[in-house]
């Protein structure tokens, strides 16, 4: 048997009430640095989207954007005791409008993840994406999508057409 960690239900609402609670809100002018120079601040950010991320999103999706908080998706994602929530947090990344451009090379490898909805939230993130950390980490990520395509997954057909789109992406810069 699995040992999961308990997640406690709160109602979200609750969350901004002050006599109740204490939120954390934070506001990092663009960059990950004071999140991850404060880690109190960057577990409770943490602990608050694992508590949202199956009500309703939108104060969620409002304190990620606010809180440019792609960093601690990041942290999230890759950490192994959220494995149930992989896709749903990876769902967090585009839905919040942030731009992981930084972070391509992990969700060009999470595109090829076995489970279907994991694969399908990294492609997505993966063509929201305006601003790549290089060139070059486009190209890898292309060709790593062209052999996805040619493989037995059940999302081949979307790796192409991602390939294809990050292709334009890679044509414009070129020119």
């Amino acid at each position: 048997m699995e040992n999961k960690k308990e997640i406690p239900d709160i109602d979200p609402k609750k969350l901004f009430d002050d006599k109740n609670y204490s939120t954390i809100i934070l506001n990092n002018e663009n960059t990950d640095e004071p999140i991850a120079k404060n880690k109190k601040k960057k577990v409770g950010l943490a602990k608050t989207i694992l508590a949202l991320i199956d009500s309703d999103k939108a104060d969620l999706l409002k304190t990620l954007k606010d809180s440019s908080s792609q960093g601690t998706l990041i942290d999230l994602i890759i950490n192994p005791e959220n494995k149930s929530y992989l896709s749903k947090l990876i769902a967090l990344c585009w839905e919040s409008g942030l731009d992981f451009g930084k972070h391509s090379s992990l969700f060009f490898d999470l595109s090829l993840n076995e489970d279907v909805f994991v694969s399908l939230e990294a492609l997505t993130v993966l063509e929201q994406i305006e601003n790549f950390s290089s060139k070059d980490d486009l190209e890898k990520g292309i060709e790593l999508l062209k052999k996805g395509a040619k493989s037995k997954h059940a999302n081949k057909n979307l790796m192409e057409g991602t390939r294809l789109h990050l292709f334009e992406k890679l044509k414009s810069l070129n020119a």
